[in-house]
C-alpha cells in the first residue's frame, strides 16, 4: 500500500514547465499568495523568473519520481518569487552554550497540541525576515493557553510588538533582517515592558515600526501570567539515539510548544506532505519554526508561510537525525500565573487586587498582602491617578517646575535655577571661548555672550577662498578678494621666500611667506601626512566652530584653542 501511494503520487504530480504559458498561469493564479506575504506580482515576461521556474519544476519532479521518497513535494507558488527567502540571523551573543538533553521516558509516544487546544494556527511573517518574532509569539501562546485554560481563539498576541521592541534599543540590529527568541522573553520579563497586545491591538505590518507599549497604554492581553526568571530555557537536544529530541519531545508534552532555529533550503519550499527528511547541503541555521507535537519518527512542526504551505502551514521533520540543525537549538518561555491557580489547576482569572489600572502589576510581597506595582507615570492604589512629575523638585526662588524640569526666569540658569546667568564657578561653565574667573566668564578675543558662546565670525561666511579672525573679517587666500574673498583676481604675490614657501597676501596690504599645504617647520621639511590622516605627535587635524577641519599644531589646556599657533600647514 505504501509503495502504492507514492508511485501514484508519482504520476500525480508531474508538471510541465515547457513554456512561458504555465509560468504565467501560475503567477495568475498565485494572487492571494502575493497579498499575503507581501511580495509584488512577478513579470511573467522576466526570462530570469521562468528559468527559475523551470528548474523549480524539475526539482519537484524528480523527487515525486522517485519511489523512496517520503514526503510529497509541489510546483506551490513559492516557484515564482526569485528573491531570496525571508530567513532569521542568528544572534551569537543571545545564545547559549548547547548542552544535551535527556529523555526523561514520561510522555506518550505521540501527541499533538491541536488536539488540545494548546496551539494557534499558522500565520504569515510575509516578506519580513521576522520568522524569530512569529516562532516567539507561537512558544508564548502555547504556554499561556496551557497555564490559563482558555480557548485559542481567545489568544493572538501580537508578533508586531516583538518586532518594534526586541531590539528597539540597538541601531544596529534590525527585527526585519533577522532575531532570536530569546531576547524577546527575557525583555517581557522586565515590569514596564511585560505587558503584551494582541494582533488587533497591534496589527502585523511586515516591517520594523516603533516600540510604543507605553504610550498606546492598551488592556495587558498576558495579564493572567507574568514571565519566570530566567525568562526561557534553551538546550542542544542533540545526544539521543533515534528517535532523536527526547528532552524535547518531554517538554513539547509538560510545558507546551517548543521553537527552534533550523537550516531550509530549496527543498523545503516545495514540502506539501509526508515525512520530510532532505538533508541540507550547508551548514548553520537560518529559520525559525516551532514545535507544536511529535510521533515516533517525526516532530510535527509550525512554519511562518501562511497555510498556502505544507500542510495548514506545518511539516512533519524526521527525527532519525538532527535534520538540518533542527535539534541545536531549542528553547521555549519560562512563565508562571501571577496570581496563583484555581481549583482547575489553571490561572486564577481576576487579580486578588480588585483592578490594578494603567497596566499595574498586581504583585504579593514577602508578607503575602497584594498590592498594585504601577508603572512610571502612574501612582495611587489602584494606579489610577497620574504621577504628579514636579513632586520632590525644587526649582528655589528663580524657577518653577514644569513637566519635571525646572523653568528658570530671566537671568537664571541650571538644573535648580541656581546659576545667575553670566556667572561661572568652573571653566566648564564658559565655553572654548572663555575661562572662568571671579565668577564670570572672561572671554578670549572676538568672543562674546554670558558664557563666551558667541564670536564675531559666527555669521562670517568666507567662502572656499578665505578665513574669518578674530576681527571678523575675510582674510583671503592668494589670488583672491572681496570682503567675503569671492572674487577672483591677477594681483600678484611678488615677495621672495626661501625653502620652496609660497607667497601669500597676509592683508590686504602686507604679502607674507608660508609652507605649502601638507609642511610646516622653518624650512618647510616637515611633512604631514594627509592621506592617511594622521600627522606627527605635535599636530593634528581639528573641526573649528564652523565645522571647517585643519590641521594645527596640538595645544596644552591652558592655553585654549584660539592662542595655539598654527605651525603645521594646511590638508585639503
Amino acid at each position: 500500500m505504501y509503495c502504492y501511494i507514492l508511485v501514484l503520487l508519482c504520476t500525480t504530480f508531474v508538471v510541465k514547465a515547457d513554456n512561458q504559458q504555465d509560468f504565467a498561469d501560475k503567477i495568475d493564479s498565485c494572487g492571494d499568495f502575493y497579498n499575503l506575504l507581501g511580495y509584488d506580482t512577478p513579470n511573467k515576461n522576466d526570462p530570469a523568473g521562468l528559468q527559475g521556474y523551470i528548474a523549480f519544476v524539475n526539482m519537484v519532479n524528480a523527487h515525486n519520481a522517485n519511489s523512496e521518497s517520503s514526503y510529497v513535494a509541489e510546483v506551490n507558488c513559492w516557484s515564482t518569487i526569485q528573491s531570496p527567502l525571508p530567513q532569521m540571523a542568528v544572534r551569537e551573543n543571545d545564545s547559549e552554550e548547547p548542552i544535551v538533553g535527556a529523555n526523561e521516558g514520561d510522555s506518550p509516544d505521540e501527541y499533538d497540541r491541536r488536539d488540545d487546544n494548546t496551539t494557534t494556527d499558522a500565520r504569515s511573517q510575509g516578506s519580513c525576515g521576522s520568522c524569530w518574532a512569529f516562532a516567539a509569539i507561537a512558544s508564548l501562546e502555547s504556554r499561556y493557553l496551557v497555564l490559563t485554560g482558555d480557548s485559542s481563539a481567545d489568544v493572538d498576541f501580537s508578533e508586531q510588538q516583538i518586532l518594534d521592541c526586541t531590539y528597539e534599543s540597538n541601531a544596529d540590529q534590525d527585527g526585519c533582517q533577522g532575531g532570536w527568541m530569546t531576547p524577546a522573553w527575557s525583555r517581557l520579563q522586565r515590569v514596564e515592558m511585560s505587558i503584551l497586545y494582541t494582533e488587533t491591538q497591534r496589527p502585523y505590518t511586515k516591517k520594523d515600526g516603533v516600540c510604543d507599549i507605553l504610550t498606546l497604554n492598551k488592556p495587558n492581553a498576558m495579564r493572567k501570567v507574568v514571565m519566570s526568571y530566567p525568562a526561557y530555557q534553551q538546550k542542544g537536544d542533540t545526544g539521543i539515539t533515534y528517535p532523536m529530541g527526547g528532552a524535547t519531545q518531554e517538554r513539547i508534552w509538560l510545558d507546551g510548544a517548543v521553537s527552534i532555529a533550523i537550516r531550509v533550503e530549496n527543498a523545503f519550499q516545495s514540502y506539501k506532505e509526508g515525512l520530510f527528511n532532505t538533508a541540507c547541503t550547508a551548514a548553520g541555521v537560518n529559520h525559525a519554526l516551532t514545535f507544536i507535537g511529535y510521533t515516533q519518527e517525526a516532530f510535527i512542526a509550525q512554519n511562518s508561510w501562511g497555510k498556502f504551505w505544507g500542510v495548514a502551514g506545518t511539516v512533519k521533520l524526521s527525527r532519525a537525525s538532527n535534520l538540518c540543525e533542527m535539534l541545536t537549538y531549542t528553547m521555549w518561555p519560562k512563565m508562571e500565573c501571577a496570581w496563583g491557580k484555581n481549583t482547575d489547576g489553571y490561572c486564577v482569572a481576576k487579580e486578588p487586587c480588585g483592578g490594578c489600572k494603567n497596566n499595574g502589576r498586581c504583585q504579593q510581597s514577602t508578607t503575602g498582602s497584594w498590592s498594585c506595582n504601577c508603572l512610571d507615570g502612574f501612582e495611587g492604589d489602584k494606579c489610577d491617578t497620574e504621577e504628579d512629575p514636579c513632586n520632590g523638585v525644587d526649582c528655589g526662588a528663580n524657577g518653577q517646575c514644569s513637566g519635571g524640569k525646572c523653568e528658570c526666569g530671566t537671568g537664571w540658569s541650571g538644573d535648580k535655577c541656581e546659576k545667575e546667568d553670566g556667572s561661572c564657578t568652573d571653566r566648564l561653565d564658559c565655553s572654548d571661548m572663555g575661562q572662568c574667573r571671579e565668577g564670570k566668564c572672561q572671554c578670549d578675543t572676538g568672543a562674546s555672550g554670558d558664557k563666551c558662546e558667541k564670536h564675531v565670525c559666527d555669521d562670517v561666511d568666507c567662502g572656499d577662498y578665505g578665513q574669518c579672525l578674530k576681527d571678523g573679517k575675510c582674510y583671503c587666500d592668494k589670488g583672491w578678494s572681496g570682503d567675503r574673498c569671492e572674487n577672483e583676481d591677477d594681483k600678484a604675490c611678488t615677495k621672495k621666500c626661501k625653502f620652496n614657501k609660497e607667497c601669500f597676501w597676509k592683508t590686504e596690504q602686507k604679502m607674507s611667506c608660508r609652507c605649502p599645504s601638507g609642511s610646516y617647520g622653518r624650512k618647510c621639511d616637515k611633512k604631514v601626512d594627509c592621506d592617511s590622516g594622521k600627522s606627527d605627535e605635535w599636530c593634528e587635524k581639528r573641526a573649528n566652530k564652523w565645522g571647517k577641519e585643519k590641521w594645527t599644531r596640538k595645544c596644552g589646556m591652558k592655553w585654549g584653542m584660539r592662542k595655539c599657533p598654527n605651525l603645521c600647514g594646511y590638508c585639503a
